[in-house]
């Protein structure tokens, strides 16, 4: 069903638009509409719309007197200038190229971590960036990405992969392991992290540490810093020594000369400038001054980053006039909810910050999470950071800081962790390693660890992140031998209080297609499809599932080609703001499960996502 225009707008403007009518459009702007900076149903401009046209006197009249910025994007992401490069419109590429001062090729779009990628913290060591995460309950824990280029990322190794070091067996989803940060002080790299407990432990917030000889790892065993906050990051200074900051606001904590412990209290620095939830410190150091970055303003619409400096580490703080330094003002934005970043300085001596962010489809649902992005910060003469890409902020299509460089992973890096998660899965609260096994043909056996997907005790499910709001996920497997009620196959995840299922069960003695959606407490769908082949224990099967926004469809085939067993058209308990249950900060995830106790063989050659 076509979705309503959100605005008052006059539809023959885009009409003409696309008609190429250079004359019904400019007498629509200079003399009937009240606006230019207008959008129809998919946040398409009329600058985005005359692409469409191919009628450039058109395009150049909108982009160099009306001003319409090629870089406004729809509800896809898509700005004008993808449009005029998808149609292959040289002259308006070489228009928005001078308008823009980079080429179509010269650019990229954020975010370049897509999915659930929050709470990005980089370093830079030499010529590679290490970009480190935050995973919440999920296991293996912080994953740490490596780069040349702040673009190109691939994830090298994770900076806690021992289950005995995990901590987090019976906490609920959207706890555990919170804002990460990675520092180095030129010997060690360290990882420090929040463990955020359940409501009532004996420990509800810990700060952890590990360090490491290489910035890749292998990272030790934590150790831990018992301070109720929030958010920790190191700082190493240039006297040799180390500090760790916590929330709220920003305070600050000195450590021992390995960052094994305390040895001070905490004392509080800066409480940020706007005073609502101000987490995220970190201090970067420049010409003299510390400067000292803080999220405020929550993790909704309102977040933000604010930057204060001082000469001194405990300062006090002056606040900078230009606060906030980077917050989404356009609430049509496709890009939304952009804060928490941590500068890291380039080898030419220009500054770049990392930021989370969300996609949101059609403009309300931010079913991936938040995601890393980057934008260049720039400086004022007497000193102080601000973020601006021309008048966009964030930048959602913005200049590359670097050319494009791929990077290589070195086998050594591979050795620090098993096998399976090369393939960069995620598991609900950790897997026992005899539970898993991969063969030399990619043939996975995964163990059931005894109960469902609603239960905290359950393990097996093997997850990926959903990058992009359409997808489509297929994945072989062999129909294990179930006992009653149980079940396999692929799922949409989030946590334990909302997810689907869709795969082969058991019931009455009988196997069967299944689907099930589970949402806060109950399985509010629940059902069974008789196929149309004989199912049987040992067969060979694929299961498809094709993602389109928040609709989901599902198949099966045995051997003789995808029939359509179901569609459900909502899926939004998949989002963070789909239900209000428990800590929702992470991003719906895909992949394969099984419950019970059964053992369960997939092809991971056949696995498409």
């Amino acid at each position: 069903m076509e979705q309503e225009y959100k605005y008052d707008i006059n539809e023959k403007a885009f009409t003409a638009a696309r008609n190429g009518d250079f004359g019904t459009v400019k007498d629509y702007i200079e003399h009937q509409l009240p606006s230019a900076a207008i959008y129809d149903k998919d946040h398409v401009s009329l600058l985005g719309a005359a692409v469409e046209s191919g009628n450039f006197e058109l395009i150049k009249y909108l982009t160099l007197t009306v001003t319409l910025s090629p870089l406004d994007a729809d509800y896809n992401g898509e700005t004008a200038y993808d449009r005029a490069n998808k149609s292959n419109d040289e002259r308006s590429l070489e228009l928005f190229r001078k308008v823009c001062g980079f080429s179509w090729e010269e650019s990229f779009h954020n975010p370049v971590r897509r999915g659930f990628y929050p709470d990005p913290s980089i370093i830079r060591v030499g010529e590679y960036f290490y970009l480190v995460n935050s995973t919440f309950t999920f296991f293996p824990c912080l994953p740490i990405s490596k780069s040349k280029d702040l673009i190109h990322w691939k994830r090298v190794s994770y900076a806690i992969i021992n289950p005995e070091w995990v901590g987090f067996d019976n906490m609920e989803g959207g706890r555990g392991y919170w804002a990460p940060d990675i520092s180095t002080d030129g010997k060690k790299f360290y990882i420090t992290v929040t463990l955020r407990g359940n409501d009532g432990d004996a420990h509800e917030w810990r700060q952890v540490i590990v360090s490491a000889d290489k910035p890749e790892g292998p990272y030790g065993k934590p150790v831990f810093i018992d301070d109720g906050g929030i958010d920790p990051s190191l700082f190493h200074d240039d006297d040799g020594r180390h500090y760790m900051l916590v929330n709220k606001g920003a305070r600050i904590i000195e450590l021992n000369e390995d960052c094994s412990a305390a040895i001070s209290d905490s004392r509080l620095i800066w409480f940020g400038s706007n005073k609502y939830k101000p987490e995220g410190p970190h201090l970067f150091k420049r010409n003299g001054y510390y400067y000292l970055i803080l999220a405020e303003g929550g993790t909704g619409r309102g977040h933000c980053m604010t930057c204060a400096r001082s000469r001194d580490i405990y300062g006090p703080y002056e606040p900078s006039p230009l606060n906030p330094i980077m917050h989404q003002y356009d609430e049509e934005a496709f890009l939304q909810c952009c804060g928490h970043g941590q500068f890291v300085e380039l080898e030419d001596g220009r500054t770049v910050s990392s930021f989370l962010c969300t996609r949101e489809f059609e403009g309300k649902n931010a079913i991936l999470g938040r995601e890393s992005s980057f934008e260049e910060v720039n400086w004022t003469p007497d000193g102080w950071p601000y973020l601006r890409n021309g008048e966009k902020i964030p930048s959602l299509q913005r200049k590359k800081f670097l050319p494009d460089m791929e990077i290589e992973i070195n086998d050594d890096v591979q050795n620090y962790y098993p096998r399976w998660m090369g393939f960069d899965f995620l598991s609900p609260r950790g897997l026992k390693a005899e539970n898993i096994a991969i063969d030399e043909n990619n043939n996975l056996t995964l163990q059931a660890s005894g109960s469902d997907m609603n239960l905290l005790d359950f393990r097996s499910a093997l997850l990926v992140r959903q990058s992009e709001y359409n997808f489509t996920e297929i994945s072989g497997l062999e129909i294990p031998v179930l006992s009653e009620g149980e079940s396999a196959g692929i799922t949409a995840y989030y946590d334990e209080n909302s997810y689907l299922k869709y795969g082969i069960g058991k019931r009455n003695g009988k196997l069967f297609v299944l689907f099930q959606e589970y949402v806060i407490d109950s399985y509010r769908t629940d059902m069974s499809f008789p196929p149309d082949i004989s199912l049987r224990e040992g067969m060979n099967i694929k299961l498809k599932m094709e993602c389109l926004g928040m609709k989901r469809i599902f198949y099966i085939d045995s051997g003789d080609g995808f029939s359509r067993t179901h569609m459900t058209e909502n899926t939004e308990y998949l989002l963070s703001s789909g239900i209000s249950k428990g800590k929702r900060f992470t991003g719906a995830m895909t992949g394969l499960y099984a419950t019970g106790n059964c053992r369960v063989k997939f092809n991971l050659m056949e696995m498409i996502i």
